[in-house]
């Protein structure tokens, strides 16, 4: 049994965390000095921290200004909390349908302390070129969803006493009509979930102007309202598994521990690796699952959970004793993407592409061997919709992507990369043969841009480009499409051209 005092925490880890908290939409980057005044750890403290933060790919360091922002890596860690979500799952299909009807962004929020959190997001078409990814924290009290979240939570007392259907999820509501943000009417609704508890507020945003009539209004009301009440008679239990489980490649190597670097702090590595087994393996875990994915002694993994749990970062089933990640680190996330410059520029191009096409649109990044992806703009509703998740990680010569980013090395880096590199199956098309991966690489960089049929996802045909700051490949626009409609020949027809337009020309 785990213990919950204070003694049980790793205090390194504990400060390790504090250093990734210090990052923020307003301060994406910081340097040393910063963050040691904004953490209260001395000079030394705060180098080992950052150093071993470095060394295991939580921060990254600008080679021009040394300031210091979060990697991708936070991204892999947020993965795991959506991909296990079932009511994420069950939700998104949903909320892609309500953003069609009322051409309104919509968006799906948790409570989080005395916040509510963003967990899903779907753009509206005529939307702002601004990144709003998830992850986004507003009050509970001064917004419109955390005050029907509040509400449900406060009303729960009477579920003790009354049949938890005598009080439907619809009659949970709220509208903003500009008082929180200028120019921004919100109109949002409680989520119950199976035992009839709030669990979430699916709400819809946009111009105050598309809220000036009575007729705009009800309209809005009765689109929300039937899609809240909808996900309530689903009766979503939050711990339960989702309906796949996608597979995932082995997490990017990480150094755990080193007797020739006197500044790297051991027992911080150990607590990131904690939350990676998440990654690598089932989403919810059990000590004993997590003693075998570690390698850690149990003491060693109950005082590294305890923190983590403490933190908020791992959420634990008492009743099952099993433990995984929770909506916090969609926090590190957040931070991250609105830190990231490049994102911010990808962003409007990667909207105008779904826009134009109608379809799944991703920007990914490499991270080695794989590619990390970092924003999703979901598909418009369609028979074969599929849920992308943000920090998805595919092998780069199995994915799209991965080999528009490969096309772009010198056929020397490219050796050193793939040296002794062994392709693992993801489904029956995957091409495990390195010589004709190697070949569709060559091919990729002819052509500008590349293709996948069901090599790493079923079911999906996929087209990347590059995409380039100065000479150098930043990262990559994909376009996927369900195979039942969309062949490689379709889409090469169709969409290549749309695809290099946005991957070339940001305008």
């Amino acid at each position: 049994m785990m213990i919950e005092d204070h003694r049980a925490r790793v205090q390194a880890l504990d400060k390790a965390l504090d250093v990734l908290e210090a990052f923020d939409a307003q301060t994406p980057d910081l340097r040393a000095s910063e963050i040691s005044r904004i953490t209260g750890m001395g000079k030394s403290g705060t180098q080992r921290t950052v150093h071993t933060l470095q060394r295991c790919g939580y921060l990254k360091r600008d080679p021009k200004s040394s300031a210091l922002s979060l990697s991708p890596r936070c991204a892999i860690l947020a993965n795991s909390y959506l991909r296990g979500s079932r009511l994420i799952d069950l939700a998104m299909v949903h909320l892609v349908a309500l953003s069609a009807k009322t051409g309104l962004r919509t968006d799906l929020w948790a409570p989080i302390d005395d916040d509510v959190i963003n967990i899903a997001r779907v753009p509206a078409q005529a939307t702002t070129a601004a990144l709003a990814p998830i992850g986004e924290r507003r009050k509970a009290a001064g917004s419109a969803m955390g005050r029907v979240i509040q509400a449900g939570l406060q009303a729960e007392a009477a579920l003790d006493e009354a049949p938890a259907d005598s009080r439907p999820a619809a009659e949970l509501h709220c509208l903003d009509l500009g008082e929180t943000t200028p120019r921004e009417a919100t109109f949002a609704a409680a989520v119950t979930g199976a035992d009839g508890r709030c669990i979430a507020a699916v709400s819809v945003s946009g111009p105050t102007r598309g809220f000036a009539t009575e007729e705009q209004r009800q309209r809005i009301v009765e689109a929300v309202t039937d899609t809240a009440q909808l996900l309530c008679d689903l009766r979503i239990d939050t711990w339960a598994r989702t309906f796949v489980q996608t597979v995932q490649p082995p997490m990017p190597e990480m150094v755990e521990s080193t007797d020739d670097d006197p500044l790297f702090i051991s027992s911080v590595a150990r607590g990131l690796r904690t939350l990676e087994a998440f990654c690598d393996g089932p989403i919810e875990q059990t000590l004993t699952s997590l003693r075998r994915a570690t390698g850690y002694p149990t003491p060693t993994l109950q005082r590294l959970l305890a923190t983590l749990a403490t933190r908020g970062y791992v959420d634990r089933n008492t009743r099952h004793k099993t433990f995984r990640l929770s909506v916090r680190t969609l926090d590190l996330v957040f931070k991250m993407q609105m830190g990231d410059h490049a994102l911010k520029s990808i962003w409007p191009r990667l909207l105008r592409l779904r826009n134009e096409s109608g379809l799944r649109c991703t920007y990914c990044v490499r991270d080695g061997v794989n590619t990390i992806h970092l924003l999703h703009v979901q598909s418009s509703p369609q028979a074969d919709f599929r849920t992308a998740h943000l920090g998805r990680r595919l092998p780069a010569v199995s994915n799209s992507g991965g080999l528009a980013l490969l096309s772009s090395l010198e056929e020397a880096a490219l050796d050193r990369l793939l040296e002794g590199y062994v392709v693992q199956p993801i489904t029956d098309h995957t091409t495990t043969d390195m010589r004709l991966i190697r070949e569709e690489i060559r091919k990729t960089r002819v052509r500008g841009y590349a293709y996948t049929d069901e090599q790493s996802i079923a079911h999906d045909t996929n087209i990347a480009a590059p995409v380039f700051q100065g000479q150098q490949a930043v990262g990559a626009l994909v376009v996927s499409a369900p195979k039942a409609d969309w062949s490689v020949e379709r889409l090469e027809r169709e969409m290549v051209p749309l695809l290099l337009k946005y991957a070339r020309d940001p305008a």
